[in-house]
This record gives structure tokens, C-alpha cells and sequence, in this order.
């Protein structure tokens, strides 16, 4: 790395520029360093008298000063190295993100970025003219007008990017010049989080390296002391994680009960415990297989966290060589949802597990029943109603045409249905959910694992998972589903997986419905509230699910045995078309 500022073609070579085998040898090392600082301080002077024992332990404490600087040097690399790796992964990212949009659109940046310009704009006024002449213009307009919205969202990413990188780049060269002078004192090294080593708000990279640059008994503690942080830091090892979350459930169970036996239970109160217990439930192994608990937050009431969170994986995500992350979409809570979702993934990984084993492969599966987010509410948000003035205030008015001769159907629409604020919401939350997951198996002092990994996103939870996916660091994702999807975030070239596919039943119309009513009427192509159907993407292989009941489409991917559930398995071990 260098002080000068990186042009744009230097920083595109940047792409798949990792710093993991480096980190690794950084964790052996402070380990190795740590282990020396203990046994120095093992060394016991009391038997000793006289000049000699003086003597003996001044040279004691100038080793122990001296192995406790080279510890504090490696604790201080170890950061400034895992940050700039998350640094580098955010350029990765952003670089991405503006070479796709400038792909897509046919935009030229140039060499150094100063500039990114679009050649096609002048045949596009030609054309806006034509359609003006033609009393046409009115679409046409609003589509050059995005087109320049693009094209100025391009040069902003392209700017964005090249500004981190600067950062990212300045900060190493002085972390590194503050280690080569000798400049490093234990309050750096120790920095000011919660935990000695980690800043606050980490990143999912500086988590995993911090983690796995513990000692197993530094770890033990951590998990016994903080589990309410452990059990949630995405970048924590699996196992962690499950032992911290079982801690607090089997406590707010006990806690509850307690309150209940007391005679001071509500029906609120009867709720949670109904809630935890179905969690707690859903923990039992089927078969002999490993279940963790990944995630458990409980309802706060505030934005974001009305409904519990949780995340239940069936295999062992530490080992596993396919890791699975399931989205649900809508009527998705814990209570009804988590018992009957890791049931179904104990069917898929059984067939996929089959599948590998045919193969003659060693190798073994984990997917993850992921409620991390608040999936907007059931059926019971769209309600038919007589005529518009019965449209509950603030839900979106629905009409279903009903033929030629019957009056339309009217609908009240609670407006979360059909507008991706929880499922930004919740992709946010997905993003650092997968990258955790990636970075606590690349990050390890005996070397780097990186499993395959995939998302599965169903109906509403296709829309969450795209605008995860579309922020997750490129590398992160192997293979992305969006199946029954009413629409994804921008489309396939917004997609940071290795591969994409769709999967929808043919009898599944009111799905699509939801997300773009005025395209169902009118025919016209435009995206809808939730997004572009994917199905019309030509980025987007589609893979067939064979027929369905009537009625019963969208609830049936998952059934066993089933045509979609074969295609599921093929994806979960990157083995789909």
C-alpha cells in the first residue's frame, strides 16, 4: 500500500485482494505471544535470596516487558489489519456496485474516475424528441430521467469508492509506521471497546479476528460474562453464539415461570413464554444432528424489533461445508414459524445430504432457519372491504378486477405488505448475518475454511434477502433464490452472489399482484414496490417447481419430496443448472 491516492483502475485490481492468510499468521502469532507472556509470569522467585534473586528477577520483569510489548504489537497489527480488511472488502463492495450500474446502463468511467459519462445520452434526446413529436413522450421522459439519476448514482459510487480506498490505504501506512517506530503502547493495543482489542461497533471481519485470536479460556469467559453480546456478534463463532443465546432463553424462560407460578402472569406475559418455549422446542435435535442458536433477540416494542428475532441453525455452521441461510416472508413470527421452518430444513439438508453422499463427497450441511427481521403481518392485512371510503387510513387501497360484467374487489392493505421499508430493514440485518458467518470460518489460526454458502429468500423474505445479498461483500455468497418472489432489490446486476435463480409457480398471480398492481392492469413493464421480477431478468436462471395445488402454491417450495425442494437441495450444495 501506498500514500498516494489510487486511481480507479488501481482500484478495481483490488478486487479479491484479501489479507486472510496474513491475519491468520497474525492470531498464531499473538497466541504464540500470549503463551510466552504466561509462562514468564508463571515463574515463581520465591525459593530464591540474595543478589542472584535480585538479579534473577529484573531479567524475569525485562522479559516479561519485552513479551508483553511484542504481544501488544501483535494485538495492534492484528486490528489495524482486520480493519483494513474490512476496508478493503467495503472498496470490493462499492467498486461492484458502480461497475454493475455502469455495465448495465453502458457507461464509461474513466481511467483515474474523475469522470464517468454516458455515450448512449444523445441517441436517448433523439429519441425523448421522436416521442414528443409522437404526444409520447410522458414514459419516455420518465425513463431518461432515471437514466441521468443512474449515471449520477454511478459517479457517486465511483467517488465514494475512491475516497475509502484513500482511507483505508492512509490508516494501514500509519498503523504500520506506528509499529516500525516502535510507537505502540498497551492503551493502543488495548483501544476503548468493551472488549480489550476490539473497537466499538466492530465489523464483522474485526469480530472473527478478534474471536480467534482469544484463548480458549479468554473465549469461555467472555461467553460467561457477556453472553448477551457474545450470543449477538455476527463474526462469533457458531458454537459461541449457541451457548451464550441457550443461557439467556433458559433464563427469560425460568424468569417467566417464575412470574407466572407467582401469580403476576399477563397474557402478554403467557405470550413471550409461549413464544420462548417454541424456540426452546425447536432446539431439539432430529436424527442426532447439531442445532445452534444463532440469534435471539427478544421484542422491544421499538422500530425494527417489534417481534422477537431468532435464528435456528439445523447442522453445525463451524464445520459444515454448504451453509444455508433461510429467509421467510410474510405471517413469519417465531411462535408459529421456527418449529415448522427447521423442520422443513431437516428435510432439505436430508436430501442434499444424499445428494452429496451419491456424489462420493465427505462433504456435510447447515441451514439456517433466519427470523431476523420484522416480516410484515398475515392475511389479516389485506381485508376486504365494500368501496374506498372502508380503506383503513394509512393502508393502500387494492382493486381486483373480477370481469367484464362484476364490480372490481376492493382490499385494505396494510401498507407493510406491499413497500420494502422492513425489508431493507431486515437486509441490513441479513447482511451482517451471512458475512458473520463467512468471516468466523475464514478467520482461524489453523488456517482459512470458506464454506459454500447460499440464501434462500421466499415471497416477502425474497425481497429482504435481495437487499441483503445485493450489500453483502462480494465472495460472501456463493448462490442466491428468490422463490414465490413478489420482486428484488434492482435485479441481478445488483446481485452480489456468485449465481442467481428464481423459482416461481405458474399460479401464484397475486403475488405479483401486490408488488405492481398498475403492470397487472395495464401491461406496462416497471418495477414495483418491492422491485423487479426477477423471472423477467435475464440474470436470474429460473428453475422450474413442477405443478401445485390451487390455492396452496406459495406454502408448498418446501414440502418434501417435492420438485422445488429437489431444486432447493441443488442450490444449497452449489449443484443447480
Amino acid at each position: 500500500m501506498t500514500t498516494d491516492m489510487p486511481t480507479w483502475s488501481e482500484v478495481k485490481r483490488w478486487k479479491g485482494s484479501r489479507l486472510d492468510g496474513f491475519i491468520d499468521t497474525v492470531i498464531s502469532r499473538k497466541l504464540t505471544a500470549n503463551d510466552v507472556v504466561d509462562e514468564i509470569s508463571a515463574i515463581s522467585m520465591d525459593t530464591w535470596q540474595g543478589e542472584g534473586a535480585v538479579a534473577a528477577e529484573q531479567t524475569r520483569s525485562s522479559l516479561l516487558e519485552r513479551a508483553e510489548k511484542v504481544y501488544d504489537n501483535f494485538q495492534y497489527l492484528l486490528t489495524a489489519t482486520s480493519t483494513a480488511q474490512d476496508g478493503l472488502g467495503e472498496v470490493e463492495t462499492l467498486v461492484l456496485e458502480a461497475q454493475s450500474r455502469a455495465d448495465h446502463y453502458g457507461f464509461v468511467i474513466s481511467e483515474d474516475g474523475s469522470e464517468v459519462t454516458d455515450p448512449q445520452l444523445d441517441q436517448w434526446w433523439e429519441r425523448l424528441g421522436a416521442n414528443i413529436a409522437a404526444g409520447q413522450s410522458s414514459a419516455y421522459a420518465a425513463e431518461l430521467a432515471d437514466r441521468q439519476a443512474a449515471l449520477q448514482d454511478c459517479a457517486d459510487a465511483v467517488s465514494t469508492a475512491l475516497s475509502r480506498a484513500n482511507k483505508v490505504d492512509q490508516a494501514y501506512c500509519d498503523a504500520l509506521a506506528n509499529i516500525s517506530g516502535d510507537l505502540v503502547t498497551s492503551d493502543m493495543a488495548t483501544g476503548s471497546g468493551t472488549f480489550p482489542g476490539l473497537p466499538d461497533n466492530p465489523s464483522t471481519e474485526q469480530t472473527a479476528a478478534w474471536w480467534d485470536s482469544l484463548t480458549e479460556e479468554e473465549q469461555l469467559d467472555y461467553i460467561k460474562s457477556h453472553p448477551e453480546l457474545i450470543g449477538g456478534m455476527d463474526g462469533v463463532d457458531g458454537w459461541a453464539r449457541d451457548q451464550a443465546n441457550r443461557h439467556l432463553l433458559d433464563r427469560d424462560i425460568a424468569l417467566a415461570e417464575e412470574q407466572i407460578a407467582a401469580g403476576n402472569g399477563t397474557p402478554e406475559l403467557e405470550d413471550e413464554l409461549a413464544e420462548m418455549q417454541a424456540l426452546q422446542d425447536s432446539l431439539e435435535s432430529a436424527d442426532g444432528e447439531v442445532r445452534q442458536l444463532l440469534l435471539y433477540e427478544p421484542a422491544t416494542g421499538e422500530d425494527g424489533n417489534y417481534h422477537m428475532h431468532a435464528a435456528v441453525s439445523v447442522g453445525d455452521i463451524d464445520t459444515a461445508d454448504h451453509i444455508s441461510t433461510f429467509v421467510p416472508g410474510m405471517t413469519t413470527n417465531v411462535r408459529d414459524s421456527i418449529g415448522p421452518y427447521t423442520s422443513d430444513l431437516h428435510n432439505l439438508n436430508a436430501i442434499a445430504q444424499g445428494k452429496l453422499d451419491a456424489m462420493g463427497s465427505d462433504e456435510t450441511v447447515a441451514s439456517i432457519a433466519w427470523l431476523g427481521y420484522d416480516a410484515p403481518g398475515g392475511m389479516e392485512s389485506i381485508v376486504q372491504v365494500d368501496s374506498m371510503d372502508d380503506v383503513k387510513p394509512g393502508d393502500f387501497p387494492l382493486i381486483l378486477p373480477q370481469g367484464e360484467y362484476q364490480d372490481p374487489a376492493i382490499f385494505s392493505v396494510d401498507a407493510s405488505v406491499i413497500t420494502p421499508e422492513r425489508a431493507e430493514q431486515g437486509g441490513q440485518n441479513l447482511t451482517n448475518f451471512v458475512e458473520g458467518i463467512h468471516d468466523s470460518r475464514v478467520y482461524d489460526s489453523e488456517g482459512s475454511n470458506d464454506p459454500h454458502t447460499s440464501v434462500l429468500g421466499h415471497s416477502y423474505g425474497s425481497t429482504t434477502s435481495s437487499y441483503g445479498v445485493a450489500d453483502a461483500r462480494p465472495g460472501t455468497v456463493d448462490d442466491y433464490i428468490a422463490f414465490g418472489t413478489p420482486g428484488v432489490d434492482g435485479g441481478s446486476w445488483n446481485m452480489n452472489a456468485g449465481n442467481n435463480y428464481v423459482m416461481n409457480y405458474d399460479n401464484e398471480e397475486l403475488i405479483r399482484y401486490l408488488n405492481n398492481p398498475i403492470q397487472w392492469v395495464t401491461g406496462i413493464q416497471d418495477a414495483g414496490g418491492l422491485g423487479t421480477d426477477p423471472s423477467q431478468d435475464p440474470g436470474f436462471t429460473t428453475l422450474d417447481p413442477g405443478p401445485a395445488d390451487p390455492g396452496l402454491a406459495h406454502t408448498q417450495y418446501l414440502n418434501d419430496q417435492s420438485q422445488a425442494q429437489e431444486h432447493l437441495s441443488d442450490v444449497v450444495i452449489g449443484e443447480a443448472p
